[in-house]
């Protein structure tokens, strides 16, 4: 029996030395796993069977959890949890953005992991961020030890050689081939001191580090937070015996500097201050009443107010001013442009322009998204909806399950699309499949389309500052934090555009930067509208003092650092 037709491979989640590692999802549960692929001629059996030992004796919530081994021809899988937020190494590479205090606990929950292994005399020998996976749950970021591909039984281990592991955080003893607790405590000391200043405390070639780990003393910057130096110190010293004498040790160490707080501030690599402007002259257009929607289709641009159809062109760098089309049939909040021509979507349904009159074609409308192309939509009501064909003049329903109540939905490529609960993310075909479902570590309540296929943005139900960037298939999730609340967003190519309710538009870059902030003057009393125009253009609509309009700008001829 093929056990591998359980899993629907969601893509590559990552590449290690053995293979690599694949989303995948239980068809049985709907669960996210980890597929993590052994080839036999670079991971031996007697090694496999070894891991599997370690991994099957260690449960801890520290530690990746593994559930079956699979084989598929000459193969062989072993199912683990599924880390969607990447790894150590990703927060250490940005950890300017990251607080201090967040990453002592991620280390302090490593140190929780190891005490678990250690009291089961196995010693992991690999400790290092690559091995240190990310997970989001609803208290926060956690962290779980991986890869105990080369981990020793404490007892197993004594007489025998064993130097093999990452040079760059091998304890001076390992390199002798001797394995103890207090070689994966100097390891952990190696990650602490990364996070703090940045760097490892030795760098060069294999042979290099050996001799440094050996003999060079260790120097720790003054920018390191003083609680912190003896931390360092001991968990880095030469001589196992003046290390501390367990993780937990180590941890409570860790723990008491989180606790005292004073002085806990991550040492100073700060990043460069965005670019910021005050915008008072825009091309503009004054409305009799402001736009809710827009539906963009090259630079002929239809848009919406409750009751109205207006269209205008924005060719080049101008703004032509809207010009009345027709009447809509019933209040409307969303429209799109697709090859058959313009669609309103409301309470009251779904209707179609033909550039004459409107046409009723779904009693669905609550949400709307259109594909890129313009051939197909999807409308939903609160419990399901359709999609509609354009090509092929086909309407297919398809039904959410039971108790779920949609809130949002987006057009992931020109093949699936997306509708969100509070809690779940749902995945369908336009053929009215649904894929799979994917449960998401925080509520939210509001989702747009990223530039890029199968990309979302999603808002904190919570938290108006707090944004998630998901890349679906496979599912990763990158928390964004803003300096304020934002009211709507929009995606361009290279990022994104954010406008809070005191019209400050923040630009971000795809890792969520902020590379400029456009002050608007004078500020709306209302926001209504925020689209992206092609990759360097924004169209910014609200309401002043009672006076509806339009804004364009050209963010290509402002000193900011994108590249468009």
């Amino acid at each position: 029996m093929n056990e591998l037709a359980f899993y629907h491979v969601w893509g590559v989640a990552g590449r290690g030395q053995f293979g690599r590692v694949l989303c995948a999802q239980d068809r049985r549960t709907q669960e996210l796993r980890a597929l993590k692929e052994l080839e036999p001629r670079r991971f031996p059996t007697h090694r496999l069977l070894r891991e599997l030992r370690f991994l099957l004796s260690l449960r801890h919530p520290a530690i990746v959890a593994c559930y079956a081994l699979l084989h598929r021809h000459k193969n062989r899988y072993l199912v683990m949890e599924y880390c969607e937020s990447g790894t150590l190494r990703t927060l250490l590479e940005h950890r300017e953005r990251t607080p201090l205090e967040q990453g002592l606990r991620l280390l302090a929950t490593v140190l929780e992991g190891l005490e678990h292994a250690h009291g089961a005399q196995i010693i992991h020998c690999d400790i290092k961020p690559e091995n240190i996976l990310l997970q989001r749950q609803a208290a926060g970021l956690v962290a779980k030890i991986s890869d105990f591909g080369i981990a020793k039984v404490l007892q197993e281990a004594q007489g025998e050689s064993n130097n093999t592991g990452s040079p760059a955080y091998m304890a001076p003893e390992r390199f002798y081939g001797q394995v103890s607790v207090a070689a994966d405590i100097y390891a952990v000391g190696v990650m602490l001191y990364e996070l703090l200043v940045g760097d490892r405390p030795f760098s060069g070639m294999p042979q290099e580090l050996r001799q440094m780990h050996l003999s060079k003393k260790l120097e720790i910057p003054d920018s390191v937070p003083p609680g912190l130096r003896g931390v360092l110190s001991r968990s880095l010293a030469k001589l196992p015996a003046q290390r501390f004498t367990s993780a937990a040790a180590m941890r409570a160490a860790l723990m008491a500097v989180v606790a005292g707080g004073n002085g806990l501030v991550l040492p100073a690599h700060p990043l460069p201050e965005p670019t910021v402007l005050h915008l008072k002259q825009m091309p503009t257009q004054l409305l009799t009443e402001s736009l809710g929607a827009i539906a963009l289709g090259g630079d002929q641009v239809y848009g919406i107010t409750c009751l109205e159809l207006y269209r205008f062109r924005v060719a080049g760098q101008g703004l032509a001013k809207p010009v009345y089309v027709a009447a809509l049939p019933a209040p409307c909040y969303g429209l799109w442009q697709g090859s058959a021509g313009i669609f309103a979507a409301g309470l009251e349904g779904l209707w179609f322009w033909d550039r004459q009159r409107w046409q009723q074609c779904s009693g669905l409308g609550a949400i709307m998204a259109g594909e890129e192309r313009g051939d197909w939509l999807m409308v939903a009501g609160d419990r399901g909806g359709e999609v509609h064909s354009l090509r092929y003049g086909k309407v297919i329903p398809w039904q959410m399950p039971p108790a779920s109540v949609l809130w949002g939905g987006a057009v992931l490529d020109a093949h699936h699309f997306a509708v969100a609960t509070a809690g779940r993310l749902f995945l369908w075909s336009r053929r009215g499949h649904c894929l799979s479902q994917l449960n998401l570590p925080v509520a939210v309540n509001r989702l747009i389309r990223g530039r890029q296929p199968g990309v979302l943005v999603l808002w904190h139900s919570q938290r108006a500052d707090v944004l998630w960037r998901v890349e679906v298939t496979p599912l990763r999730l990158q928390e964004i934090t803003l300096p304020k609340p934002c009211v709507l967003a929009t995606a361009f190519a290279w990022g994104y555009g954010m406008i809070t309710a005191d019209s400050i538009i923040y630009l971000l870059d795809d890792l969520g930067e902020v590379v400029g902030v456009l002050h608007l003057e004078p500020r709306f009393d209302q926001i209504t509208l925020l689209t992206a125009l092609g990759s360097s253009s924004l169209l910014v609509g609200g309401v002043t003092a009672g006076q509806a309009s339009l804004h364009r700008l050209e963010l290509a001829a402002l000193p900011i650092d994108v590249v468009f």
